[in-house]
């Protein structure tokens, strides 16, 4: 095995699990070496210790991390808050991954164990938190493409898509949605990013459809996002908010009636290349068909819609066209969910199936007479400051 060439050790690794990986790179220096770029392509952060192992990793290995994924519980996210130097390790981080493509910054959503009781319950209200930006002026992410930002301060907006020039996946989630002073933030910022594809932000004002002789917040909004981006193909209004007798964050849904639904249908036909619609709202008085068709009339590229429903899912539609002929086909989540899988055996080229299957002997073999944990290998083949990564 050791005396294979990198790339075929690497096609090995790729048919592994994470778990499998860590494994099979533990067993030696050689392999934990070639198996590297492998290990760290993407990597999970939940913890400060984490955090300031990551930051204290040199540039020749963090240039290998093409997924940073920060996942803070409550006890991470109170360090976040409380500590200033949260953010200006995540800066250290971030300008030793110039082959970064995804970050995510996101809150676990656990009942009565998540973040986001922090904004609901705090007085004053807390908006979001701080990822430090103003640090961030020598920072550069050129190859980011997807950006996930859970529960930060509208105010961070802008530094941070400003140094993201070629994002095509942006993710926002602010407790109970944006409302309109909070938007201006993400209309400023979204003029760094005209080349953005997809779009998921929850939006307060919905409720503005009750009153027919007030301006529509929500309308406003989605005019001047499709003036900023309209290359956007996915635009998900879908919005959460805090429930605190279920404990976590939930999609909510709003209702909507007749009235201002044409001024809400002419704001979404200002999106020429859009494809897929992901809304929040609900009704007893709109047929979602015939609204679906509605949309679908002004939109020529959209192909498929989604409503909320009082329920925990969504009802979907798909939208098909032949010559001027437009079909709305309510489509069946359980169908959409239920997925066929192939063995991976039969994708394999036969030396790499043979290889894999005596790689998954040893492994079978050696665990009777191996019980060390995994990290505990780890540490006499990596660096101190990754091995707690890599084995988390």
């Amino acid at each position: 095995m050791y005396t294979l060439p990198v790339e075929l050790i690497q096609e090995v690794g790729s048919y592994f699990d994470r778990a499998e990986l860590k494994e099979f790179a533990s067993t030696s220096r050689g392999l934990r070496q070639s198996l590297l770029p492998q290990l760290l392509r993407e990597v999970n952060i939940s913890s400060i210790d984490q955090l300031t192992s990551l930051s204290e990793t040199s540039i020749h290995t963090t240039s290998l991390v093409r997924v940073l994924n920060v996942t803070l519980g409550l006890e991470f996210f109170d360090e976040w808050v409380d500590m200033d130097v949260a953010g200006s390790l995540l800066a250290v981080i971030l300008r030793r991954c110039p082959n970064l493509r995804t970050f995510r910054y996101r809150l676990i959503n656990s009942p009565f164990s998540t973040p986001w009781s922090r904004f609901a319950l705090s007085t004053p209200k807390l908006r979001g938190a701080a990822l430090g930006v103003e640090v961030w002026s020598d920072i550069e992410l050129p190859r980011l493409s997807t950006l996930h930002l859970e529960g930060i301060q509208s105010s961070d907006f802008e530094p941070i898509l400003r140094r993201c020039p070629n994002l095509s996946n942006l993710y926002l989630s602010l407790p109970d949605g944006l409302s309109y002073s909070e938007f201006a933030s993400l209309q400023s910022a979204l003029l760094h990013a005209p080349e953005l594809k997809k779009l998921s932000v929850g939006l307060e004002g919905w409720d503005a459809y009750q009153a027919p002789q007030k301006k529509l917040p929500v309308v406003g909004m989605l005019r001047e996002i499709a003036e900023c981006l309209p290359s956007v193909e996915v635009l998900d209004l879908r919005t959460q908010i805090y429930e605190l007798y279920q404990g976590c964050y939930q999609n909510v849904s709003f209702e909507s009636s007749s009235a201002g639904f044409e001024d809400f249908v002419s704001a979404i036909s200002l999106f020429p290349k859009l494809r897929k619609l992901h809304l929040p709202l609900q009704s007893d008085t709109i047929d979602p068909i015939q609204a679906s068709m509605d949309i679908a009339s002004q939109s020529p590229e959209l192909n498929s819609i989604s409503w909320a429903l009082k329920s925990s899912r969504d009802e979907h539609f798909d939208i098909q066209r032949s010559n001027s002929q437009i079909s709305i086909l309510r489509n069946d989540p359980i169908g959409i969910n239920t997925t066929i899988r192939s063995e991976p055996s039969s994708d394999k080229p036969s030396i790499i199936s043979n290889i894999y299957s005596s790689v998954s002997t040893l492994f079978a073999a050696s665990s009777m007479f191996f019980a060390f944990p995994v990290f505990v290998t780890l540490s006499v083949a990596a660096p101190s400051a990754l091995y707690r990564i890599i084995a988390s």
